[in-house]
């Protein structure tokens, strides 16, 4: 009874929306959430507006606020992140101090875990287990996915961001936004081997697996350089450049197939992978926008406009070209991405 309630519900949201499409008040089939894409907004610090809204690429219709509409709630505080690993859907809420799972077909809240002070991002390692980042703590919390528990922490002095885990290598690196360092962890008995500095205001990661390459950027602070770097699993740098102070690239895309690195830096750059030198110009102008998050898939490339970082996002859909496809409304600062495979 529960599962026909919620089809009826998800029927429901996709009969409106803020799309610029021509056909989005029909309903959407919901037999299957697959094919459809999570967009995460963040909402605003201590205002608990944080929102996950769901968009279906075959109508062009979209809902801003699935989460609330099938779970009878607000997600929380500051929707950091969204990762999809097995059958769950895990949602960091950074200022709730949780992370919230989801059952992938249903969109049904599973459970919690609690007790994190500021969790920042999580990323799964094994069947049973994931590493959870955090912004206060000086720790990196160890989760037992299987009883959603949490299961020992590994201490790291300073905020961890970005987590990534490199299975061949039996390593996951953990950016440490407050040293400008990269902590390497053993994957094998979860506990900190190395570590190394990145530089000043590191921003992001994205791992080349073919190339056993890791691609780290970083805005710099104060009167360090920002900067875009790639470095070998053996921490060797393989190429460096710098940008002014305060201007360097805030977030980076990594597109396997096509072996192409895209960076945001106020407007969209895009590289090949094996590049010695810069593009010479963007690829997507941001023109008046504020762009925020960056996503690829089969539907295109997704970019967020947040805009006054108050009122809705906007988010766009850009082909190979770079023109802009389909844009609709959505939640406040949106800042992730997950494709319902």
């Amino acid at each position: 009874m529960r599962s026909v309630l919620i089809l009826v519900i998800l029927g429901f949201l996709f009969q409106s929306c803020d799309s610029k499409c021509d056909d989005c008040s029909q309903p959407a089939p919901v037999d299957s959430l697959q094919g459809t894409v999570l967009i995460g907004a963040e909402g605003n610090f201590m205002w608990g507006n944080a929102s996950l809204g769901l968009y279906n690429p075959q109508r062009g219709s979209f809902h801003p606020d699935v989460y609330k509409a099938i779970n009878k709630k607000n997600v929380g505080d500051v929707l950091q992140q969204l990762r999809i690993f097995g059958d769950k859907i895990y949602c960091v809420v950074n200022n709730s101090g949780k992370v919230k799972w989801l059952n992938r077909l249903s969109l049904q809240e599973q459970g919690e875990v609690s007790g994190l002070t500021s969790p920042r991002y999580i990323e799964p390692i094994s069947d049973s287990k994931a590493l959870i980042s955090d912004l206060y703590a000086n720790k990196i919390w160890i989760l037992n996915t299987l009883s959603g528990k949490l299961d020992g922490e590994i201490a790291v002095n300073g905020w961890t961001e970005k987590l990534i885990f490199i299975p061949g290598a039996y390593q996951i690196w953990a950016l440490n936004k407050s040293r400008g360092k990269v902590m390497i962890i053993s994957s094998l008995n979860l506990e900190l081997m190395d570590s190394f500095s990145t530089g000043e205001g590191n921003m992001d990661m994205a791992f080349d697996a073919q190339n056993n390459q890791v691609w780290i950027c970083g805005t710099g602070k104060g009167q360090e350089n920002g900067f875009l770097k790639c470095f070998g699993l053996n921490r060797q740098l393989i190429k460096a450049w710098n940008f002014l102070p305060e201007q360097g690239p805030t977030a980076l895309w990594l597109d396997a197939e096509k072996l192409e690195l895209y960076y945001l830096k106020k407007d969209v750059f895009r590289m090949p992978l094996q590049s010695s030198s810069l593009p010479t110009s963007a690829w997507f102008n941001a023109g008046s926008r504020t762009l925020y998050a960056m996503y690829k898939d089969e539907n295109g490339f997704w970019l967020s406009d947040v805009k006054d970082y108050v009122q809705a996002s906007e988010v766009l859909i850009l082909n190979d070209s770079a023109s802009v496809r389909q844009s609709f409304k959505a939640g406040i600062n949106v800042s992730s991405f997950a494709a319902l495979r």
